[in-house]
């Protein structure tokens, strides 16, 4: 009797960290992909503000389970600019920089 016993499954591909990566692409013109990545699952708020600090938008907001999310955000309605991403999760926050051309 031969018993085979792995401690790693690499059909599970959980993430390590919490992060909030770079949009694709960027600077953008439409449309940019924003993603980032969860260690565990949290209620999580994602948002953009413009450079004054008033939020422009609410991405998401509501409880994810750990592992890779990304987001489609629309720059239609807004002037070019800088803007930034503001992930928030319980105590922890990341931020990103995004530049939208017309």
């Amino acid at each position: 009797l031969t018993l085979y016993q792995s401690t790693f499954d690499s059909s599970i591909d959980i993430p390590l960290t919490f992060a909030l990566h770079p949009n694709f692409p960027n600077p953008f013109s439409e449309n940019t992909t924003v993603s980032y990545t969860l260690d565990e699952a949290a209620v999580v708020r994602l948002e953009v503000y413009d450079l004054l600090g008033k939020r422009i938008a609410v991405l998401q907001d509501g409880r994810q389970e750990a592992g890779s999310h990304a987001v489609t955000f629309s720059g239609d309605g807004l002037a070019s600019g800088v803007y930034v991403l503001r992930l928030l999760s319980g105590d922890r926050q990341r931020t990103e920089r995004m530049v939208l051309v017309r």
